[in-house]
């Protein structure tokens, strides 16, 4: 798991570093830890789904965290975000950009172990990731977030729905192994796999996703596909409609 810590006092980072360190060797968890001495710091480094959790500092010279948090929710949604700070002054700006939680300084061990046992314990149960590394680092993507895999000319890949376009070091055959078994994704041709969720249409035997993508589908599979994305998306409306009912 890959964890960003950024605050612009260096005695802040070694404390929270050194913190985090104890819970991984403690719960034998491997975790890889950046930190960074400003906003502007992070974001100039920061790409997509690269790190699962961030402890960010609001006040800060420069860019504050909480400004610098909403410029990465336009990016990542999935990322964990704790503040640390001194005050309760800025909570409702926090929660706002979806905060997983605000810790007060100083910081214990008992404050960074709760929030990694609830982030740890969130990760393994509600959400489910495709892990894979990407240009050395590595990279997890929600399953909801994959728009298609593809195996193109010997190399495999992904892409989601922010943009982002990775090529994982990982046969498709075996990147795909668990998605096929979601309702979600369907291979539509040999070495394609596409997320259900984001299919616009086809187009006489192309698959046309909601980022442009037009994919081709297998001649023999093309009717079967296409019953089973109607099939796929009058469920998916029929849920929702389920949850207003029951929520309203």
């Amino acid at each position: 798991m890959n964890i960003a810590l950024i605050d612009d006092m260096p005695q802040v980072l070694t404390h929270t570093r050194k913190l985090i360190q104890q819970f991984a060797d403690s719960s034998n968890i491997d975790f890889s830890i950046t930190c960074y001495s400003s906003s502007e710091e992070l974001l100039a480094d920061f790409t997509p789904h690269k790190y699962s959790i961030l402890f960010m500092d609001i006040y800060m010279d420069g860019l504050p965290g909480i400004e610098a948090a909403q410029q990465i929710r336009r990016q990542d949604e999935s990322c964990l975000i704790v503040f640390l700070t001194s005050s309760s002054d800025h909570l409702p700006q926090a929660f706002r950009c979806h905060a997983f939680d605000y810790l007060q300084k100083p910081v214990t061990q008992t404050d960074i172990s709760r929030v990694l046992q609830d982030a740890l314990r969130l990760m393994q149960t509600d959400i489910q990731y495709l892990e894979f590394t990407h240009n050395r680092q590595t990279v997890r993507i929600p399953h909801s977030e994959i728009i298609s895999i593809l195996s193109d000319d010997h190399r495999t890949v992904v892409t989601d729905n922010k943009g982002g376009r990775y090529d994982p070091l990982i046969s498709f055959s075996k990147l795909t192994a668990d998605l096929e078994n979601e309702s979600r994704f369907r291979q539509i041709n040999r070495g394609i796999l596409v997320n259900m969720d984001y299919i616009s249409g086809f187009d006489s035997n192309l698959c046309i996703l909601s980022n442009g993508q037009k994919l081709p589908v297998s001649t023999r599979r093309l009717s079967r596909i296409r019953q089973q994305w109607e099939d796929y998306t009058f469920a998916s409306i029929r849920h929702k409609m389920a949850e207003r009912r029951l929520h309203s």
